[in-house]
């Protein structure tokens, strides 16, 4: 049986949209929930954007955005996520960048909603 993608997930290497069969479409959306899925008060069905910003100063290297809102993480959570999900997009195909200098790019994830299951 094939596998089916449990998120509308999208993702975006320097402007560039890197397609996912479901699987690794299911994983980069379970990652996200599980680090997103700890934080106090943190609504799973609003979250509409993850963006990374490589070289900026570790109070900001990720910016999460509910609806129109930025949620403000520690720097700590914010190194986490970003390591996990460099490590994750490093090894997937058609990335434009080596996995040498992704932490320099531009990457965009957009996790819009759970589909119905």
């Amino acid at each position: 049986m094939p596998t089916i993608a449990k998120y509308q997930i999208k993702l975006w290497v320097n402007d560039q949209r890197i397609p996912m069969k479901p699987y690794v479409s299911n994983t980069l959306g379970n990652l996200c929930i599980a680090f997103l899925s700890e934080l106090k008060g943190f609504d799973l069905e609003r979250l509409s954007k993850i963006r990374i910003f490589p070289q900026n100063p570790p109070e900001k290297l990720l910016d999460l955005q509910v609806g129109e809102d930025s949620i403000d993480l520690k720097e700590f959570v914010q190194v986490q996520m970003w390591k996990s999900l460099l490590g994750f997009i490093s090894v997937l195909d058609k990335v434009p960048v080596s996995p040498d200098e992704l932490d320099k790019a531009i990457i965009k994830i957009e996790l819009l909603k759970r589909k119905t299951e």
